[in-house]
């Protein structure tokens, strides 16, 4: 659901800022341009980007900043509650901003 979400953002983001750009006078087609370049990589790093893969052999966790690997040897837990975490032997916790 947040990818359909995401696209029709997206899809909202460009109609009204294109019309901005291409109808506006004075500083709304600058507005536009700049809110565009504003809010266009965070809509796609919050809702477009956000993955979680179960391979055979490791867990690859894609969040909207960073990328985690995890060998599946590593994995001490899988917790879900209000969010859903996973926590390696070491002690560290990871966010998973997706479902695998």
């Amino acid at each position: 659901m947040g990818l359909v979400g995401g696209v029709l953002l997206l899809l909202v983001v460009g109609w009204l800022g294109f019309d901005a750009l291409f109808q506006g006078h004075g500083r709304a087609p600058w507005l536009a341009l700049a809110g565009m370049i504003l809010i266009v990589p965070l809509v796609i790093a919050f809702t477009l980007r956000p993955a979680v893969f179960a391979g055979e052999d490791r867990l690859r966790i894609r969040n909207p900043f960073r990328a985690i690997g995890l060998p599946w040897g590593e994995v001490a837990s899988l917790r879900s509650g209000y969010s859903n975490e996973v926590v390696a032997k070491s002690g560290r916790r990871y966010q998973l901003w997706s479902i695998p």
